[in-house]
């Protein structure tokens, strides 16, 4: 990052700034992974931290399907299950 003469700025750190979620991949993969994520972040963007594509998803918090744009809190827990699909 740089400021504004154009130097660059160190960039600490920042425990404060992030959240650490656990999601569980059902059916494929039945064990817990914990994620660390900015404050903020949303189903969308944990599940595109572990390289999956949002669309092949449905994320679950408790019993209660969640929109990709619902933002996540410290010590979420969510299951991720794998859509399937065919004719």
């Amino acid at each position: 990052m740089k400021d504004n003469k154009g130097y660059l700025k160190a960039i600490r750190f920042d425990p404060m700034m992030t959240i650490k979620v656990i999601v569980q991949l059902l059916p494929t993969k039945n064990k817990k992974r914990t994620l660390e994520l900015e404050k903020g972040s949303t189903v969308d963007a944990a599940i595109r931290s572990m390289n999956l594509f949002p669309d092949a998803w449905i994320a679950v918090r408790g019993d209660t399907p969640l929109p990709l744009d619902e933002p996540l809190k410290d010590r979420d827990e969510i299951k991720l299950i794998s859509v399937v699909s065919g004719g």
